[in-house]
């Protein structure tokens, strides 16, 4: 068997080979870059709108941190229920563009939306509470009345409610405020 012939044919096997491989590597390697890039002009996009949205949850709750309202047919001052929206979360846990933020950050993100999820659950009670105690029947009468069970109910919800969202917008703010969690 002549070596030299070996070689030449091989050669040729390779010179057929190696070009199409190579080109297939380069297309994975650029492919693979770009995505690179895109994911982290996703990840800047999405941290930019997880920061506007807390914002903007940080504001409503500063906007109505002394805002109360008078309800009908009672004495009552209770403070307006606002939801507080989680639109960019759920759209990032739903699409899993989460994955491109960092273990780490994302459990902190999440700690801050399950208090929001849980502040909106509480908001919409308060505003039940305040449908049917201002669809209650009150008796017509001239004297000052005691107020009803749902009133004191609507009462408290609204001070728990209050209260909780000190908290919150106080752990919004520093959370906004931490430079290390939006780079």
């Amino acid at each position: 068997m002549d070596w030299l012939m070996i070689w030449q044919s091989l050669q040729s096997l390779l010179l057929l080979f190696l070009p199409p491989f190579f080109g297939v590597l380069a297309a994975f390697g650029l492919q693979r870059y770009w995505s690179w890039i895109e994911d982290g002009r996703a990840k800047k996009r999405l941290h930019l709108d997880i920061k506007r949205e807390l914002g903007l949850c940080f504001l409503i709750l500063q906007e109505t941190e002394n805002e109360l309202v008078k309800n009908s047919d009672s004495d009552i001052y209770v403070r307006k229920a606002n939801l507080l929206p989680t639109d960019i979360w759920k759209s990032g846990v739903s699409s899993g563009s989460l994955k491109l933020i960092p273990h780490d950050r994302r459990f902190v993100f999440a700690q801050t939306y399950f208090r929001i999820e849980c502040h909106n659950s509480e908001a919409e009670r308060v505003r039940e509470i305040s449908i049917l105690a201002a669809s209650e029947e009150k008796p017509k009468t001239t004297e000052p009345r005691l107020f009803t069970n749902l009133e004191k109910l609507q009462n408290e919800l609204s001070r728990r409610l209050r209260d909780s969202d000190a908290a919150l917008r106080k752990d919004i703010n520093n959370l906004l405020n931490t430079q290390n969690i939006w780079n």
